[in-house]
């Protein structure tokens, strides 16, 4: 064996059929291929966003007494004043309660107004066009079932409102409900 075939010999496998220049097109051809093959087997949504079947939403909820006669409006609700007394003027404003959390499809969320009544708030499977879909309950420990159940649709970051009388003197009760 002359020394030629010994340094074959040596070579490894594919390296013994290519000359000097083709093992150096081989490892850059066998670079780029490693590098390619990788990407197309790889799924393309990567990175992308996607319909999910359970967005998540920041959820907010809060109750307001609104006292008809009176002109009081809550140190808390201050910032709001101008708006709410367009809505509701010649009312005196408490807030009774205010809750916000990030919620998936079918989570809840409970707010406590005092008095043994709460409000809570169940977001439902997402609607088409990106709406928000929201369920709605008064409960009172005094009462077996709901006072009241509302469901609301509504687009993303915008806030809704539900007023419901309560009783013969006219008070009202406030509900704010969003979520974006």
């Amino acid at each position: 064996m002359n020394r030629d075939d010994q340094h074959r010999a040596r070579m490894p496998f594919p390296s013994r059929f290519l000359p000097g220049r083709g093992r150096v097109h081989a490892i850059v051809l066998a670079l780029g291929v490693a590098a390619i093959v990788p990407t197309t087997l790889v799924d393309r949504s990567l990175g992308q966003p996607r319909p999910d079947d359970r967005p998540d939403r920041d959820v907010t909820v809060f109750g307001l007494l609104a006292e008809p006669g009176k002109s009081r409006v809550d140190p808390m609700l201050s910032p709001y004043a101008g708006p709410l007394r367009k809505l509701l003027p010649d009312h005196g404003l408490t807030l009774l309660g205010a809750e916000s959390r990030r919620l998936t499809s079918n989570e809840a969320l409970s707010c406590d107004l005092g008095h043994g009544r709460s409000l809570v708030v169940t977001l439902k499977a997402p609607l088409e066009g990106g709406k928000v879909h929201l369920c709605v309950q008064l409960l009172d420990d005094d009462r077996p079932r709901p006072v009241f159940i509302t469901e609301v649709r509504t687009p993303a970051g915008q806030l809704v409102f539900l007023d419901k009388v309560q009783g013969a003197s006219g008070d009202r009760l406030l509900v704010g409900v969003g979520a974006r």
